[in-house]
C-alpha cells in the first residue's frame, strides 16, 4: 500500500493514510514518509479494535456505508489465492475440502488440499478470518475499481553469501520452532541475518545472539533495502505475499517456510511454478521445520547445482519484473492515461460515484497464473546496507 501510494504521488495525486485509532497505536510513524499525512478515525472500538466488538459482523457493519466515497478493492495477495477465495465465495469450490481432493481451477496448477490457503485446508479453525478473506468477494462487482498486483512476463548470476531470515509482522512461532531455526542457522556454518521481533526474542535459546559468530539477530530492519543488497544469497520466508513480491522483484531466491493463510499456496508457486525457491521439509508429527531440515535447505540453495539454477530463475523473474514496470504499456502508463484511475480521482465529485467504471468480475476470475501473477510498481531502491550494517531511515 505504501509503495502504491508513492507511485500515486508521482502522478500528482494527494495521498492521505486513514486508519482506526486502535490500529494507529501500533503503527510505526517512521514507516510513513513525511509527504503522506496520517489521519485517524474512530470505529467505536478505540481500545481493543475488532476484538472489542460484540461480533465480527457487528464490527464490519460500521464500514459498509460508502458516504459517497469511491470504492476501490485493493487485492494485496497472490492473484491465484484471490481466485481461490473468489471461487469459494461463488460456491464453485466447496469447503470443507476432501482429504485427497485434487483442486483444479482456471489458470491455476493442480493443487492438493495442503497447498491451499490454511483457512480452507484447516476449515473451521479460524472462521472469522475465513469469512473476511472469502467475504471480500461477495460484492466486488460493486467496486468502482479493482486493483491487484500482477505483471506479465520475466541473467546475470546473483552473488550472495548471507542468508536473510524473516517471518513478517504477524507470524508468531512457538519456542520449539525458534530453537530449531537457531540450530539450523548455527549448524549451516553460513552467515545470516535473522529478524526476530522484540515480542519473540524471549523464545531464542539463551545467549544465542551473543554466541553466534557467523550471524546477527536484529529486532527490525528495512526489508527492501536488505533484499536489494548484493550480499544476500537467499531469503528464508514465511511466504507472505509482500515478502514474496519483494524477493521476486529483486531476484532473491527463497526458502519457503509457510505458516498459515495464503502462505502454503504462495509456496507452491515459488517451488513448482516460478522455480525461484525450495521448501523446507516439515516434521509431520510436530508440524515444525527441524534444524537439520533448514540446514539442508540452506546448503541446497547456497552450495548446490540446483541452487545455482534456482538463483538463475530468480534473476530471470527480476528482469521480467523490471521490464513490466518500465514498459509504458504496463501499469505506470495506466495510472495517467485519460479515463483511467488517476484521472478519475482528479475528476471525482464527492456527490457522485464513478459508476461508469464499475468492473464486472467474470466467473473464471483470473489471468493465467502460470505466466502471469502480479503487477509490480517498483520505486528507486537505494543500497544503504553495507555488509551487515542496517540503516532504518526512510527509503
Amino acid at each position: 500500500m505504501l509503495q502504491f501510494s508513492k507511485l500515486l504521488q508521482q502522478k500528482g495525486i494527494k495521498v492521505t493514510f486513514v486508519t482506526t485509532r486502535f490500529f494507529c497505536k501500533n503503527l510505526h510513524n517512521k514507516q510513513l514518509p513525511h509527504s503522506i499525512p496520517l489521519e485517524t478515525i474512530s470505529d467505536g472500538y478505540d481500545n481493543g479494535g475488532s476484538k472489542e466488538a460484540e461480533s465480527p459482523e457487528v464490527y464490519k457493519q460500521r464500514f459498509r456505508e460508502r458516504f459517497g466515497i469511491v470504492g476501490v478493492s485493493f487485492l494485496t495477495q497472490n492473484v491465484g489465492v484471490n481466485s481461490i477465495y473468489y471461487h469459494v465465495n461463488k460456491g464453485i469450490l466447496k469447503v470443507p475440502l476432501l482429504e485427497k481432493e485434487e483442486i483444479c481451477l482456471p489458470g491455476l496448477p493442480s493443487l492438493a488440499p495442503c497447498e491451499m490457503p490454511s483457512f480452507l485446508y484447516e476449515y473451521g479453525d479460524d472462521l472469522v478470518s475465513f469469512d473476511i478473506v472469502v467475504g471480500q468477494f461477495s460484492n466486488i462487482e460493486n467496486a468502482d475499481w479493482i486493483l491487484c498486483n500482477t505483471f506479465y512476463q520475466l541473467h546475470k548470476e546473483a552473488k550472495g553469501s548471507i542468508v536473510f531470515v524473516s517471518f513478517g509482522t504477524l507470524v508468531s512461532l512457538n519456542e520449539e520452532q525458534i530453537e530449531e531455526i537457531a540450530l539450523g542457522l548455527r549448524d549451516s556454518d553460513i552467515s545470516y541475518l535473522w529478524v526476530v521481533r522484540d515480542s519473540e526474542q524471549s523464545k531464542l535459546p539463551k545467549d544465542f545472539s551473543n554466541k553466534s559468530e557467523k550471524g546477527m539477530v536484529v529486532s527490525w530492519c528495512h526489508q527492501m533495502k536488505v533484499l536489494s543488497h548484493e550480499a544476500i544469497g537467499c531469503f528464508v520466508t514465511h511466504c507472505g505475499w509482500n515478502s514474496t513480491l519483494e524477493a521476486l522483484s529483486l531476484g532473491v531466491p527463497l526458502i519457503a517456510f509457510p505458516q498459515w493463510s495464503d502462505q502454503a499456496t504462495n509456496a507452491k508457486f515459488i517451488v513448482d511454478i516460478w522455480k525461484n525457491g525450495v521448501r523446507a521439509s516439515i516434521d509431520d508429527e510436530k508440524r515444525i521445520v527441524r534444524g537439520e531440515a533448514l540446514k539442508k535447505s540452506i546448503w541446497e540453495m547456497m552450495k548446490s547445482e540446483e541452487g545455482r539454477e534456482i538463483k538463475n530463475n530468480a534473476i530471470k523473474w527480476r528482469t521480467l519484473a523490471l521490464m513490466a514496470v518500465h514498459n509504458e504499456a504496463r501499469f505506470p502508463a495506466t495510472l495517467h492515461q485519460r479515463g483511467h484511475f488517476c484521472d478519475d480521482l482528479r475528476r471525482y465529485d464527492s456527490s457522485a460515484s464513478l459508476r461508469r467504471h464499475r468492473l464486472r468480475v467474470p466467473a473464471d476470475f483470473l489471468v493465467d497464473s502460470g505466466s502471469v501473477d502480479f503487477r509490480l510498481s517498483l520505486g528507486v531502491i537505494s543500497e544503504d546496507v553495507v555488509g551487515m550494517k542496517l540503516l532504518d531511515e526512510e527509503g
